[in-house]
């Protein structure tokens, strides 16, 4: 058993060459070269990324580590990027992390012993804390250390809404890209929630908040949020999934997801004019499927009252 670990990039030498480092220490004190390898997949960078990562690969890399460096002839897009740095990977097991994020002390042993015992495992998702200039804010804070799902439309409905940040998911590679390609009408700048979807529904599945993922906030990026909050891609994530789970249960993944991730609609309770035009954006433009408005309304409205509670509490 072998992992990949996918690093897409973009104009972020300094936090590439610092994620680069940290991953062969971690790989080096648990002696774990022999598990991994690391594919990264440069879109085209504007700043000395090529310069620096040739430069690490000189003087820097251990012999033991196996470090792939493929840089795009030109600008393709992040998804397609973020799909190109999966694509450079060939072992049974891909894992993908941001460029400026960077993983938790001892998570990859764990996924060595997981992947060993569990031969029915294929999705792997840790905690995340967010890392700014000021604070650190742990968002994956829960009681347990860890969880564990059978495949299926359970394991779908409680964790593939956390494909939305890359850094940290590992999946099992067999046919994951080749059906995410499949579906070119849906194909959007989440696509790792379509894995993770995808993932759920066909492997067993663990989520692990004992390792935080650290996610760096403030950087500039090369994607911006539309007026929905980019639920409108997001939900395209979903779509492909009517014809394996049936219409109701896609609505379900939808909807749940837009419950737990109801900042996107940045609605304010007690002046939603600003909040209700983004829900209006976000309705006229998702695919007509018969029950998604009505039951996204249902839930717009349940956020709003929820948000009203909570403001009058506190």
């Amino acid at each position: 058993m072998k992992i990949d670990i996918a690093l897409p990039t973009y104009n972020r030498a300094a936090f590439l060459l610092k994620n680069i480092r940290l991953i062969q220490d971690q790989l080096k004190k648990d002696n774990l070269f022999s598990y991994y390898t690391l594919s990264v997949s440069d879109n085209c960078s504007t700043d000395d990324t090529q310069l620096e990562v040739e430069k690490f690969i000189k003087f820097d890399k251990n012999p033991d580590f196996e470090f792939y460096y493929h840089r795009n002839s030109e600008n393709i897009g992040i998804e397609k990027n973020s799909l190109k740095s999966m694509q450079i990977c060939n072992n049974e097991f891909i894992m993908t992390i941001g460029d400026d994020d960077f993983l938790d002390e001892g998570y990859l042993k764990y996924l060595v012993e997981k992947i060993n015992t569990n031969p029915n495992l294929g999705c792997i998702i840790t905690g995340l804390i967010s890392v700014s200039e000021t604070e650190q804010t742990d968002i994956r804070n829960l009681p347990k250390e860890e969880y564990f799902e059978k495949k299926g439309f359970q394991a779908m409905l409680n964790f593939s809404h956390y494909g939305h940040q890359l850094s940290g998911l590992v999946y099992k590679r067999e046919n994951l890209i080749e059906s995410y390609l499949s579906f070119p009408q849906y194909q959007n700048i989440y696509l790792f929630i379509y894995f993770t979807a995808y993932s759920c529904l066909h492997h067993d599945t663990i989520f692990v908040p004992k390792f935080k993922t650290k996610v760096t906030i403030g950087n500039a990026k090369d994607w911006k949020y539309d007026q929905s909050g980019n639920l409108v891609p997001i939900f395209k994530s979903y779509y492909p999934f009517v014809k394996d789970i049936g219409l109701e249960k896609v609505i379900q993944l939808i909807t749940k997801f837009t419950l737990f991730h109801s900042d996107r609609l940045r609605l304010n309770p007690f002046f939603p004019f600003h909040g209700i035009g983004n829900f209006k954006h976000l309705i006229k433009n998702i695919e007509p499927l018969p029950g998604l408005k009505t039951a996204l309304r249902k839930t717009f409205l349940k956020i709003w009252l929820s948000s009203i509670k909570r403001k009058i509490t506190n």
